[in-house]
C-alpha cells in the first residue's frame, strides 16, 4: 500500500485509502498545470503533501506540529490489538503514541518539492505575497472560529482564478467545518470520498 509502510490498525488502512482516492479525485477536478505552487494548511503527517508533489511543482507545508511524541504500538501482539480494536475506533487513539512532525520528515524528505514551515497559520500567511498561490488546502484546527480565521488569511493569498480547498467537510463528524465554509465562501463546488471540499475563486 502506498501510503503505509508500517503495521497500522485495519481502520487507519481503509482511512489513508479513501483520502489517497478523494485527493487524487481533487488533482483532476482542478486541473492544475504541474508548475503550479500550492500551499497546505495543517499538513500533520504529510499524507496529502506527497500527492501535491507528485502533481505540483512547489508546495509548501505549514503546520506548528505542537504534538511530539514517538510512533509506538502500545499493545505487545496482535491478540491484544484485534481485541482493541473490536471495542471501537473511538479506542484506537489510545493505542499508539506520535511523533507527528518526525513522521512528516520521514515520509516527506524524499520529495525535495516539499517546503516545510513549521509555524501557525498567521506567521505562515504573513510571509506569501497576495495573489501568489495556484491552491491553498486549509486542514488546520477544525474549530468554527480557527476554519474562519484560516480562510481569512489565506483567501488573498490564492491568484485569481485559483482554488480554495480543505479536508473534512463532514456533517457527521466536523459540522463546523461545514458552517466555516459555508457562511465564508458558500457551499463547495465538489466535495470528494475523503470529505475534501473544493471552491475556485
Amino acid at each position: 500500500m502506498m501510503f503505509l509502510s508500517w503495521n497500522l490498525p485495519m481502520y487507519e488502512m481503509r482511512k489513508d485509502v479513501k483520502q489517497k482516492i478523494g485527493l487524487d479525485d481533487l488533482v483532476d477536478y482542478v486541473n492544475l498545470p504541474a508548475d503550479a505552487e500550492v500551499a497546505e494548511v495543517g499538513v500533520y503527517r504529510g499524507e496529502s503533501c506527497r500527492i501535491w508533489a507528485e502533481n505540483y511543482r512547489t508546495v509548501w507545508a505549514i503546520d506548528p506540529w505542537w504534538e511530539n511524541v514517538t510512533w509506538a504500538p502500545k499493545l505487545s501482539n496482535a491478540a491484544q490489538l484485534n481485541k482493541a480494536i473490536s471495542l471501537g475506533i473511538e479506542n484506537l487513539s489510545d493505542l499508539f503514541t506520535v511523533d507527528i512532525e518526525k513522521d512528516f520528515d520521514t515520509m516527506c524528505k524524499s520529495y525535495p518539492n516539499i517546503n516545510k514551515i513549521k509555524a501557525t497559520s498567521a506567521t505562515a500567511a504573513s510571509l506569501f505575497d497576495n495573489h501568489s498561490l495556484d491552491m491553498v488546502y486549509i486542514d488546520g484546527d477544525h474549530s468554527y472560529l480557527s476554519v474562519m480565521e484560516d480562510l481569512s488569511l489565506w483567501i488573498n493569498k490564492i491568484k485569481e482564478s485559483g482554488w480554495i480547498a480543505g479536508h473534512d467537510y463532514s456533517s457527521e463528524f466536523h459540522p463546523n467545518v461545514i458552517k466555516a465554509v459555508n457562511d465564508y465562501l458558500g457551499e463547495p463546488d465538489e466535495v470528494f470520498i475523503d470529505s475534501s471540499w473544493v471552491i475556485k475563486l
